[in-house]
């Protein structure tokens, strides 16, 4: 009965946080730069995966069986991976966003408001395929873009030699390109373990399904469902300017 607990405790939080960050940006013409409007499409994907899968995903700990039919489990496993998708890919998105920003400022455009049968190999195959297009290459491509600016940023001695106006304006896409690195990591920290688990259950194996890969399978179901909830209290605690939103918003 914990595991229900769990996904009642992401519900509420991941749809409250991700409804605010829309809500803010909407709401706040000044919020609606590039990096906000990525944000705001991860908020949004992020709350719709919430409404529709985690009621259904969360029951099924709690019944002997799936009660809702052959399509609602198909539209589900889909729904998962299209917000796996929309979540890597706009994450792909904003990390090459701040890579122009910091590494070709004068190239950037103006801020303004995308089972050991053939059958088993077949699923072994696909699962592996959607780790490399999911995962591996998308955090490639982020880790290579955050090299760049790492070494554009701490090494290269420029920042130093700028006026404070210029120098004042790196400082701020630094902390973007922070902010947009933590969620990155989160995404990582959340996904990794159920990529795991697909892996090790659809690709032939010699081990067996126990008790400790019943216990990590819903961990890693867990946690991937909570980087659906996560981002909006990273943007709250790394973010002054969502942060100030919020504390508006909860004055009203």
């Amino acid at each position: 009965h914990v595991v229900p607990v769990v996904f009642s405790l992401i519900f509420l939080v991941g749809v409250v946080g991700n409804s605010l960050v829309i809500f803010i940006i909407l709401r706040q013409k000044a919020m609606r730069t590039t990096p906000n409007i990525f944000i705001g499409s991860l908020a949004l994907g992020d709350l719709l995966l919430l409404l529709v899968s985690v009621p259904f995903y969360g029951m099924i700990y709690t019944l002997s069986d799936w009660p809702h039919g052959d399509f609602l489990c198909r539209l589900n496993g889909f729904l998962v991976t299209l917000s796996l998708g929309v979540s890597i890919f706009t994450l792909t998105a904003l990390s090459a966003d701040r890579y122009m920003a910091i590494m070709h400022p004068m190239k950037r455009y103006t801020d303004s408001p995308s089972r050991r049968t053939w059958g088993a190999w077949f699923t072994c195959f696909r699962t592996s395929m959607r780790f490399v297009v999911y995962f591996v290459v998308p955090i490639v491509i982020i880790g290579v873009l955050y090299l760049l600016m790492a070494r554009s940023l701490w090494t290269s001695g420029s920042f130093t030699q700028q006026s404070e106006a210029a120098a004042r304006q790196t400082e701020t896409r630094r902390k973007v390109a922070i902010l947009v690195l933590s969620i990155v990591v989160l995404f990582v920290i959340c996904w990794l373990p159920r990529h795991i688990y697909t892996l090790w259950f659809d690709c032939p194996s010699y081990g067996w399904y126990n008790m400790f890969w019943h216990v990590y399978k819903m961990v890693s179901f867990c946690l991937s469902f909570m980087n659906s909830c996560v981002n909006p209290v990273a943007l709250f605690f790394l973010s002054d300017q969502f942060r100030r939103h919020f504390h508006q918003l909860i004055r009203c």
